[in-house]
């Protein structure tokens, strides 16, 4: 199973954003940007839950907003993976994880896990979480802290690799029973063209009506997605 979308869909500011691109430039009284967003593709990555612990009302409002069949790939709170950033932003001194602290983010995210939206929790370290004795066990520790989610680790530094370094042993031997794609490059929704044309590379259906905005920005799209009055 593969699945293609882009990281986040609320892009609303600046010279980059999606408003007259992706979404039109003219929307109607309650124009729902996830509901058009869910319209073209069938998952997507949340990255707001790296910077603050999800809500459980406002995760219940995404299940509400979206199809039964579309998912959701959250991103794990940064002060189990980011301490140092964590406690830049939270403005305090000393970091203490606890289990009250996973209870809080399960409680968070349990509108998706109950609705079984949810595709996969990315826990995402940074270069600098180099693989130790202590790093070693705070790893396992979180793991099976986490137990029960859908999980997918990224670890960037080379030492986790290693000979003896034993990631093997902590790490779900199921690799490859599904493939979650997202692009990134948010600038002007074109993480939203590539998602269009990496679906259309795998054989896959690219639906949703599109702007003849993002055509005109991206013509590879050009045969590939519909736009209302547009010629292929």
């Amino acid at each position: 199973m593969v699945r293609v979308g882009t990281s986040g869909w609320h892009y609303p500011a600046g010279t980059g954003t999606w408003n007259g691109v992706f979404y039109p430039a003219r929307r109607p009284r309650g124009f729902d940007e996830l509901r058009y967003y869910a319209e073209h593709f069938d998952i997507v990555e949340v990255n707001s839950t790296f910077y603050r612990m999800p809500d459980a009302g406002h995760v219940a409002r995404w299940v509400e907003r979206t199809p039964a069949d579309f998912l959701f790939a959250i991103k794990l709170f940064q002060k189990f993976t980011h301490p140092d950033m964590y406690l830049a932003r939270a403005g305090v001194t000393d970091w203490s994880l606890s289990l009250g602290d996973v209870d809080t983010f399960r409680a968070g995210m349990g509108p998706l896990a109950e609705a079984g939206r949810l595709a996969a929790l990315l826990v995402q370290f940074p270069s600098s979480f180099h693989a130790e004795a202590a790093t070693g066990d705070y790893l396992a520790w979180l793991l099976q802290a986490l137990a029960g989610y859908p999980l997918a680790v990224e670890l960037r530094h080379r030492s986790w690799f290693a000979p003896g370094a034993g990631t093997h042993a902590l790490l779900a031997a199921g690799a490859g029973r599904k493939v979650l794609a997202f692009m990134n490059n948010h600038f002007s929704a074109k993480a939203v063209a590539n998602a269009a044309v990496l679906k259309s590379q795998l054989g896959q259906a690219v639906p949703g009506v599109y702007e003849r905005e993002m055509v005109e920005r991206y013509p590879d799209l050009r045969g590939l997605v519909t736009v209302p009055g547009l010629p292929i």
